[in-house]
């Protein structure tokens, strides 16, 4: 079977970057491919760039909306995607010229429904900030794949590092949430498929710069949001109690992580931010079972949440405690 890749891309005022994107698709060795860019009312010249790469390579087009956000743009280029293979790329990052040809040989070969890669961090200049390899793996079974998603070991909650067959998105949407929209999106679709492949090569290129939503320097009470995503998927999941766990494990480190940076910069009122985040801790530590826990140190960070939820700022001052029986 010749399969065909529907690549979505969402576009916001990326003048910069949006051309070495699209040059790092078309150069791709897998060449059976759409792009579908979804420009999210861009303000800069994005679209005059989009327009150009859309008149050389017709298997590139693009649908203007209103700004929605990001979520929204994905979910239009959802509903435009009609190949068998879907697949994501952020407009300001770029791909090795193989990546989609072996993952989808792998795809193919393994009969998997999502094959993963490695991706690397780079800062705008191209430098590698880190690189973030990974072990291969065959994850074979509905439950041991949703499972293993769950646990967070060894795999990325990206969406843009991945390629899936596009049955798995029928009746699914990105949710408007501005922080751990691909974990939330990822865990409902692993709870669909039978086969996963992870493969060690690393093939995404993953730009940091300031301003990006998922940069710690982006911190406001927005940030909760990546708390939201454990506590909605705690819910839908809420017949298993191990899976159900494992969200509200989720929240409970994604809390104790960003209550840590804002109290460590004062980059916001760590009172008021500590009272948005209390009410979500809330309910993502009455979710968690501890005997649905496998290793000591996801019972601690259970133990912390606790704390930080009574003691709120005070929790810093005792965290050292923890800190030296790490």
């Amino acid at each position: 079977m010749e399969h065909k890749l529907s690549i979505i891309v969402p576009v916001y005022n990326e003048e910069k970057w949006i051309g070495r994107c699209l040059d790092s698709i078309i150069r791709q060795t897998f060449q059976n491919f759409a792009v579908i860019i979804i420009n999210d009312g861009s303000t800069d010249s994005s679209m005059s760039i989009i327009e150009h790469y859309c008149q050389e390579d017709k298997r590139i087009r693009c649908i203007t909306t209103e700004n929605q956000g990001n979520a929204q743009a994905l979910n239009v280029g959802l509903k435009y995607a009609d190949g068998d293979l879907i697949t994501f790329a952020d407009a300001d990052d770029y791909i090795e010229n193989s990546m989609y040809e072996t993952m989808v040989s792998v795809l193919d070969k393994s009969n998997a429904d999502i094959v993963e890669c490695g991706c690397r961090k780079i800062n705008p200049v191209g430098r590698i900030i880190v690189q973030l390899e990974q072990q291969r793996q065959e994850i074979v079974g509905r439950q041991s794949c949703i499972r293993h998603f769950m646990k967070q070991r060894g795999i990325g909650n990206y969406v843009w590092n991945k390629v899936y067959k596009r049955y798995l998105f029928e009746n699914l949407w990105f949710q408007d949430i501005r922080f751990s929209m691909d974990y939330h999106m990822n865990a409902l679709l692993h709870s669909k498929i039978e086969k996963k492949v992870i493969i060690s090569d690393v093939f995404y290129n993953y730009m940091i710069h300031s301003g990006q939503a998922t940069n710690n320097s982006c911190i406001g009470k927005e940030r909760i949001d990546g708390m939201k995503a454990g506590n909605m998927l705690a819910r839908h999941f809420s017949y298993n109690k191990e899976l159900k766990t494992y969200a509200g494990l989720y929240s409970c480190i994604y809390a104790l992580d960003i209550s840590e940076f804002v109290y460590k910069t004062n980059s916001v009122d760590i009172k008021d931010f500590l009272t948005a985040v209390k009410h979500e801790l809330l309910h993502a530590i009455t979710n968690v079972s501890l005997r649905s826990l496998e290793s000591r140190d996801e019972r601690k960070k259970i133990y912390q949440s606790i704390l930080l939820l009574m003691l709120g700022e005070h929790y810093f001052s005792f965290k050292w405690l923890f800190d030296m029986y790490e």
